[in-house]
């Protein structure tokens, strides 16, 4: 049997994701959330988005 996966869109936010804002991600997988999210996170790490930026070392503390 094939194994068919959802094709619902799924809607997060960088704030939902522990970021700093309400940008949305707009996707039909995990994996497509999380690049989204990694490309979002490169681009105000680049542009130095200090909100932003604080929420990385947030979640690297916590991950540490």
């Amino acid at each position: 049997m094939e194994r068919k996966e959802a094709l619902d869109m799924k809607t997060m936010t960088c704030k939902d994701l522990t970021g700093a804002c309400d940008l949305e991600f707009q996707v039909e997988t995990f994996d497509k959330i999380a690049e989204m999210s990694k490309k979002h996170r490169m681009e105000m790490f680049e542009q130095g988005d200090r909100t932003h930026l604080d929420a990385m070392g947030k979640m690297k503390a916590l991950m540490s």
